[in-house]
């Protein structure tokens, strides 16, 4: 990878400005079609004028989203903050919370997120308590968690994340299997679910868009000839 991008960096003039990212995180099961940083986290390497020069590394939040408005500074367009702003030290941050969302992949399986500080807070929007196994590309892997039982697995509606101490996951609030908050390990600096955190993603509900079809979130894989329509309301909790 490494010489592939050397030789097309080494054929772009250097006023241009390069960026090179994925579109999801790495593509195994319980990653793809999820929110935490597993699913959303993705690399981000940029190259060219502004500021993008001499191997520096961020570790502000940052979003994809940031590339169009940091393209049009370059390009001499009113724009707000940058990742240009960001790389030559003009701010220390561009965003103090981040949204995420999926609400298809192959099949209906809604979900919202909101990032702040150190903690990521996770909402699935449908009544489902077993995993979307349409959602996840057959693969080696994904075979081995099903015979291990992973569609007996319990499917968390609420999680709460410390993406600094513990990114796996500290605490479930809500489970769904009834509204008892119940901690998922010792105590953390992310201490409980924040009450605006929670109200950042809360009260949202998702209905399938009219008219939308996709795979049958009870079926077994995408390659499944079902398809399910999703006309009617789905009750969302």
């Amino acid at each position: 990878m490494d010489d592939a991008y050397g030789e097309i960096l080494s054929a772009v003039p250097d006023n241009t400005l390069v960026c090179c990212f994925a579109d999801h995180g790495l593509q195994f099961p319980r990653n793809m079609c999820n929110l935490t940083d597993h699913g959303l986290g993705v690399y981000l390497i940029v190259r060219g004028p502004g500021g993008f020069t001499g191997g520096k590394v961020v570790d502000a939040m940052v979003s994809l989203l940031d590339l169009v408005p940091t393209a049009c500074e370059l390009a001499g367009l009113a724009s707000g903050p940058t990742l240009g702003a960001l790389v030559r030290g003009e701010v220390n941050k561009l965003h103090d919370e981040l949204f995420g969302e999926v609400t298809y992949h192959a099949a209906y399986e809604p979900q919202r997120s909101s990032a702040r500080n150190a903690n990521k807070y996770i909402r699935r929007w449908d009544d489902r308590q077993k995993p979307v196994l349409p959602n996840t590309d057959d693969c080696l892997t994904r075979q081995f968690l099903i015979e291990q039982g992973w569609t007996q697995q319990p499917r968390d509606r609420e999680m709460l994340f410390d993406l600094v101490f513990r990114p796996r996951r500290i605490q479930q609030s809500r489970a769904a299997a009834g509204n008892d908050r119940s901690s998922c390990g010792p105590p953390s600096s992310a201490g409980s679910l924040d009450d605006d955190h929670e109200r950042s993603v809360a009260g949202r509900h998702v209905p399938p868009p009219k008219g939308a079809t996709g795979f049958d979130p009870n079926g077994w894989s995408c390659a499944d000839t079902r398809i399910r329509s999703h006309e009617s309301t789905v009750h969302l909790y």
